[in-house]
């Protein structure tokens, strides 16, 4: 399932009261038309778009469409980014450095460490989500930790 599929399903959003739509702008997002759904949206909803990316070349694709920034969203779960399991700072740095629309750090964010890294990577914002909106992923993360830990000190 895409992010904003359809241009139907962003007039609902609008209609509702959003002021802007984030949409999935990926290589499976292209296929599906998200350039073309991305400028209608602009054009005719008249509200900015989000471009949710995975790469380095989807990133350029969406601002040069029009989209209004570009999040690192979709960065570890498309099939050309699954290898990545983790923040990348590094990713962050290189679209500040090459795009001309604000980028905005998401995804992979689960420390306060990794939001300010993202700022001092040139971010525009960060945005944080199951880190801190998710019990079962927060409960895991604590529960891993602890039991790290616990092996480290029963073999000390």
């Amino acid at each position: 399932m895409l992010i904003t599929p359809t241009f139907e399903s962003a007039r609902e959003l609008c209609e509702a009261g959003a002021d802007m739509v984030a949409m999935e702008v990926t290589a499976r997002g292209m296929r599906l038309g998200a350039i073309e759904r991305l400028q209608r949206i602009r054009t005719e909803l008249k509200v900015p778009v989000l471009a949710d990316i995975a790469t380095f070349d989807e990133a350029m694709k969406a601002a040069e469409a029009g989209a209004d920034a570009v999040l690192s969203t979709m960065r570890g779960y498309t099939d050309d980014t699954a290898h990545i399991r983790e923040f990348d700072r590094a990713f962050i740095e290189h679209l500040v450095r090459y795009s001309d629309v604000p980028v905005i750090a998401e995804g992979m964010i689960e420390t306060p460490e990794q939001a300010r890294a993202a700022l001092d990577a040139g971010a525009f914002a960060v945005i944080v989500g199951s880190a801190i909106t998710r019990p079962v992923t927060i409960t895991q993360r604590f529960s891993r930790a602890l039991e790290n830990s616990d092996a480290a000190t029963r073999t000390s």
